[in-house]
């Protein structure tokens, strides 16, 4: 009888860990704005002036289209790594998802990251500092919610201090306007600040009372 209640608790926990893997105050913990129909995203996004700490894992900061069959880019910084790096990031059908570093992005630095739909290729490309690094065909549709955001990996103790300024969206005439919805999230212990308006923001963390 003991063996089938421990039976019966195990099968409890495992099935409570599928319905709910992670906390919302869990890893990965992400912090920005969003908007909720758009056919692009684009912001200058900033390191910090020097390496920040990392506990564990690592961060990276990005615009992306988070839903179906995602595309994100920005820079990112791991353990092991001599320098934070501009990649971008892709899940495309049946496929799992591949990141590609392409350069350095320095501390103390400022890069263009931009993610649009082409509507005379229909493809979704990818550019950093205004050169196409990749484009598909075969993705989601535009007219979907896109993010401006950072990430922090497995360990709420990384240190997170990045900027992002003239965060803009493309609309269906494949015109650019600033992020105009305030859709931030915080994911504590990990905050935004909002600077002038929904377009201009510092994401930085951990903070705790």
């Amino acid at each position: 009888m003991k063996r089938l209640l421990m039976l019966l608790i195990l099968i409890l926990v495992l099935t409570l860990t599928i319905v709910n893997p992670v906390s919302a105050d869990g890893p990965p913990w992400h912090v920005g704005n969003q908007k909720s129909s758009a056919y692009g995203v684009a912001a200058d996004i900033s390191t910090p002036a020097s390496a920040p700490y990392i506990e564990e894992t690592g961060t990276s900061s990005w615009v992306s289209t988070p839903i179906g069959y995602w595309i994100q880019t920005g820079w990112h910084w791991e353990e092991g790594m001599a320098s934070a790096k501009s990649y971008y990031e892709y899940n495309l059908p049946g496929n799992p998802p591949v990141q590609q570093d392409v350069s350095t992005h320095s501390w103390g630095a400022t890069k263009s990251y931009c993610l649009q739909f082409n509507g005379y290729t229909d493809e979704w490309e990818v550019y950093i500092n205004e050169i196409k690094q990749w484009d598909q065909d075969g993705l989601d549709e535009p007219d979907i919610t896109v993010q401006a955001m950072s990430e922090v990996h497995t360990s709420s103790e990384n240190y997170l201090y990045t900027q992002f300024e003239n965060v803009v969206y493309m609309d269906s005439d494949y015109d650019w306007f600033y992020f105009n919805e305030d859709n931030f999230q915080n994911a504590p212990p990990y905050y935004y600040v909002y600077e002038t308006d929904e377009a201009n923001y510092l994401c930085w963390g951990p903070y705790e009372d």
